[in-house]
């Protein structure tokens, strides 16, 4: 582990991830929240939920005071591993980590993992939903019902241009989470 985010994190910062993670399990609804420094201090920025808390998600508030670092959430009912949307929406916006209350392999844990490990895997990722974002509206395409109204040999010629990168973006991003947990990853 060549970064530990876990050690410097306020003790009160982890009880409000362990409280916010026993709340979304009561509520079935993701919780989280950003996490802020204050003039090198380290304090949660207000709490979201459901919808507003996915990630990548519009309606997350950063930080009101202070700096976006890092943001905690939690995955309800699968292992704290950060999705390919967790990963996205975090280098996208530039913060430094993410935490992730999840199932672990014997009880619940919080996982905090150093973006920077993975840093020439998350630029990829960005470039290639670049790419694919650039096909789809090349076809039209915005939602599924697109799809399924562009005609048989038009949906060929995109599934041709679209697989390729969407099989590249399964690559990287298992080499993303292989650096991550191997390199850049604690838990609380």
């Amino acid at each position: 582990m060549t970064s530990n985010f876990c050690v410097v994190l306020p003790e009160e910062i982890v009880e409000d991830m362990w409280r916010t993670h026993v709340s979304a399990k009561d509520f079935d609804r993701e919780l989280g929240f950003a996490l802020c420094d204050v003039n090198g201090k380290i304090l949660r920025g207000s709490i979201c939920e459901g919808d507003e808390c996915r990630i990548p998600g519009e309606k997350i508030e950063f930080c009101l005071v202070g700096k976006t670092i890092g943001f905690f959430h939690s995955h309800i009912d699968s292992e704290p591993v950060p999705s390919l949307q967790d990963l996205e929406y975090g280098y996208s916006t530039g913060i430094r980590f993410e935490c992730i209350a999840g199932l672990g392999d014997w009880d619940e844990e919080i996982v905090c993992y150093d973006l920077s490990v993975a840093k020439d895997e998350l630029e990829r990722i960005d470039k290639i939903l670049d790419e694919i974002e650039n096909i789809r509206d090349k076809y039209g395409i915005r939602s599924p019902m697109d799809i399924l109204s562009m005609g048989f040999e038009r949906y060929l010629k995109y599934k041709e241009e679209v697989e390729p990168l969407e099989h590249e973006l399964d690559r990287v991003y298992e080499r993303a989470l292989e650096k991550l947990i191997a390199e850049g990853s604690c838990e609380i």
